[in-house]
């Protein structure tokens, strides 16, 4: 670490009290959610901006035990895409699944992130794309939330990928895929890193971080 630069400690807790400060925004208090944030662990809260920890309290707090999978939407604060995260009970070939609705539904994923909270459940979140942009991102959240919960609930086998040619561009500026891995800063996880062309109209890097301990 460089003279200077906050420690992990420091990290989380500048995120945590900002998220609190959202939160109270909305008039939510700490004692609502402090379980739930109790079983999130050190790797969530270093690799989540308070934003998103904050979106994600107020939409799964209250659904913590829950054995029904929840999915939310919401329009990127990036400006590019939109989020789609998912909470559930941790299952078999989740990470799959989750990425093979998205494919069978014409969306492209420029980042995933993938956690297990210490009560094994799933807390896992992407940012979206549609190439083609067919219909507005404000359009699809709903049919996304609709789609993918009722996907999940029903356990569905993995769906085929979608057959789709090879973009002109992948095609004249052809990405060799980098794979890597490697300890995420002191916590119990490991942070995995592609990059390769994903999709027919885009080419991009996936990086996702799970515990040391997790079954994905």
């Amino acid at each position: 670490m460089l003279d200077g630069e906050p420690s992990p400690k420091e990290r989380i807790g500048a995120r945590r009290k900002e998220a609190v400060r959202l939160l109270s925004l909305s008039a939510i208090s700490r004692d609502s959610y402090q379980a739930f944030w109790d079983q999130l662990g050190i790797p969530y809260f270093l690799r989540t901006d308070a934003s998103d920890i904050a979106w994600h309290t107020r939409v799964f707090a209250r659904h913590a035990a829950s054995t029904t999978p929840r999915v939310q939407s919401r329009l990127s604060p990036f400006g590019v895409g939109f989020q789609v995260a998912v909470y559930l009970p941790d299952q078999e070939d989740l990470f799959a699944r989750l990425c093979g609705y998205f494919d069978s539904s014409g969306l492209s994923v420029l980042d995933a992130r993938v956690h297990t909270t210490a009560a094994g459940y799933a807390l896992d979140s992407f940012l979206v794309i549609d190439p083609f942009q067919s219909v507005s991102y404000r359009d699809r959240l709903g049919l996304v939330e609709t789609g993918l919960q009722e996907r999940l609930a029903a356990k569905a086998p993995l769906p085929p990928l979608v057959d789709a040619r090879s973009s002109r561009r992948s095609r004249s500026f052809p990405i060799k895929p980098q794979v890597e891995i490697k300890p995420y800063e002191k916590a119990d996880s490991f942070l995995l890193s592609i990059l390769a062309t994903i999709g027919p109209a885009c080419s991009t890097g996936l990086r996702w971080c799970w515990p040391s301990t997790g079954s994905r």
